[in-house]
């Protein structure tokens, strides 16, 4: 998406350290989402909308996803208040033969998922 130059949410790659977690934040500012980078589910994942809440729930969300997928590294992303996620599903068979079928819209999952 990025390199067709479609607008993407600012997202970090994978974080380890405090260090890394405030210089990210310090670039793209508050609100964000802190999620787990092996993970799914909605495990390891923390809201934060006030800097003293980013190393606490740095802390919280690294040592959730080492618990449940045994790798404390997270990704940071720019928090979206109330998203719409609408996925589409296209099929090719390498011959040029391509359709699409149709869209759905995921946004009521659970958990940020």
């Amino acid at each position: 998406a990025i390199a067709a130059g479609v607008p993407v949410v600012p997202g970090s790659d994978a974080l380890k350290s405090e260090d890394e977690v405030n210089a990210f934040v310090d670039e793209i500012g508050l609100p964000v989402i802190i999620k787990a980078a092996m993970g799914g589910g909605g495990k390891g994942m923390r809201v934060v909308r006030e800097r003293k809440d980013l190393i606490p729930f740095f802390e919280s969300a690294s040592s959730e996803a080492l618990a449940a997928f045994g790798d404390g590294s997270v990704f940071v992303e720019r928090f979206v208040e109330k998203p719409r996620h609408i996925e589409v599903q296209i099929i090719g068979d390498g011959e040029g033969n391509v359709i699409h079928l149709w869209e759905r819209d995921c946004s009521i999952q659970r958990r940020h998922q």
